[in-house]
């Protein structure tokens, strides 16, 4: 630092000689300037916020900000962390990123999910990743409500799951780039105060790789409100209740709870279903690969995961969770779904088979039973008329791996006809006979003990 004021003296020397024709002002102006180039040139970036000075360290620091910026964004003129809603079919998975804006240093895996003011337990089919994400696989309805990632005392914006019970209509429809259809709904506008939509999830991952297979994602009925206006500033004085739909920007699902009644109860609303859209798809199967490498970058180890080749330094692999099972009774002549009780913690579609090979294709087990047998929209197995050849073990699958089995037993009530009354009446008959043989045995040894005395 000191060599560097004697070079700049040095410097303001030099220029002092070759401007004696100019007057002192124009000189100091001069060589302020100059010196101010110079010192912006040479001088030592600051270590301020960014500790290490890296290029890595401040595309951290960057997104930190970034993080800041959006959270401030979506706080907006009501000052409230609003949650944004989320709708899945039930048996679906959701996945949940923790947004807390974490401070570079911090460690991403001391996140903690909360269910309204409970904290969420883990279990089998509730994980945490190392990344702080929450995934539930196969929500049931009583797993719909508030969700919040907590780190410390830091919050981030709330979830707020709805799960779509059987209920709830789910129409079957293809992308627009399928020859036929039936293809989405289109957006709509209702009473010229909000909108009726369909809010689109990500895609499911393909039902196999290397091969044509099948992939799937759920389009919730949403209900948003128009942009602001005069017709919609008079709409909201007139309607109080619609303010919840001002809290919640992107909408609400059609049949979430937290919407007024009237909205729900519109006829466009109502008669508006969920969507789920089927699509064919080709993706190349892709290796799980571990390597093991130094400090330097240089490769020790490498091995295939997906060949179920492991290292020693992975430790042992996690055991796959158990296959679900399940036993239904159904009664022949009557409709049956039946649903995987199973999972295998992954976004794969369900494939039905029967037994432990032979796997279902739904178009072709929709061909040979004439319509009978079919996989609707929700992935369920569906009979519209139990046979007696439908007694079978039927299996689910997630890729190559065993999800779940349903064991079905068919039953005829018609072969034994049943009459309740005559059944009472046989009862008290035997009853009656046993009554008065009783009380035939008791009086005859009273009689003969009267007459022994």
């Amino acid at each position: 630092m000191i060599l560097k004021m004697l070079l700049c003296f040095r410097i303001i020397c030099v220029m002092a000689n070759k401007t004696t024709n100019m007057t002192n002002l124009d000189i100091h102006l001069d060589l302020l300037s100059k010196l101010n180039t110079y010192l912006l040139l040479t001088r030592e970036e600051p270590v301020d916020e960014y500790p290490v000075n890296t290029t890595h360290n401040r595309k951290i620091w960057d997104r930190y900000y970034l993080c800041l910026q959006k959270q401030y964004e979506a706080i907006g003129e009501k000052e409230v962390l609003v949650p944004e809603a989320i709708s899945i079919l039930e048996g679906e998975n959701v996945h949940m990123e923790c947004r807390v804006c974490l401070f570079p240093g911090d460690d991403i895996g001391t996140a903690e999910w909360y269910w309204y003011t409970m904290l969420v337990p883990m279990d089998e089919w509730t994980v945490k990743d190392h990344k702080g994400r929450l995934s539930i696989y196969g929500v049931r309805l009583e797993e719909a409500g508030l969700y919040e990632c907590r780190i410390g005392s830091t919050r981030s914006r709330p979830y707020f799951l709805h799960v779509a019970p059987d209920s709830e209509p789910v129409s079957e429809v293809k992308p627009y780039t399928a020859k036929k259809g039936p293809y989405p709904a289109l957006p709509k506008v209702t009473a010229s105060v909000f909108n009726v939509f369909t809010n689109w999830n990500p895609w499911t991952d393909c039902t196999r790789c290397d091969h044509v297979g099948r992939k799937y994602r759920f389009g919730a009925c949403t209900v948003s409100l128009r942009e602001p206006g005069n017709m919609m500033t008079t709409a909201l004085e007139e309607t109080p209740d619609l303010e919840i739909l001002q809290l919640f920007a992107q909408g609400l699902p059609c049949w979430s709870p937290l919407l007024p009644r009237i909205v729900r109860h519109n006829r466009d609303v109502r008669n508006r279903s969920n969507e789920m859209m089927l699509a064919f798809c080709k993706v190349p199967c892709a290796d799980d690969i571990f390597e093991v490498r130094t400090v330097l970058g240089k490769l020790l180890e490498r091995v295939n995961n997906s060949a179920g080749l492991f290292s020693t330094l992975q430790g042992p692999p996690p055991l796959p969770p158990l296959p679900g099972r399940l036993t239904v009774y159904a009664q022949i002549g009557n409709p049956l779904s039946l649903s995987c009780p199973g999972h295998n913690l992954c976004d794969l579609p369900y494939r039905w088979g029967i037994g432990r090979k032979a796997k279902i294709a739904p178009w072709i087990a929709e061909s040979k039973s004439l319509g009978r047998v079919t996989v609707n929209a929700k992935q369920q197995l569906v009979f519209n008329s139990i046979q007696p050849d439908d007694e079978k073990l039927y299996s689910c699958w997630q890729g190559e791996s065993l999800a779940g089995v349903v064991r079905l037993l068919v039953f005829d009530e018609r072969k034994v006809p049943v009459n309740h009354h005559l059944i009472i009446f046989g009862t008290l008959l035997i009853l009656g006979t046993f009554l008065y043989v009783f009380v035939r045995i008791y009086m005859n040894r009273k009689r003969a003990a009267s007459v022994y005395y």
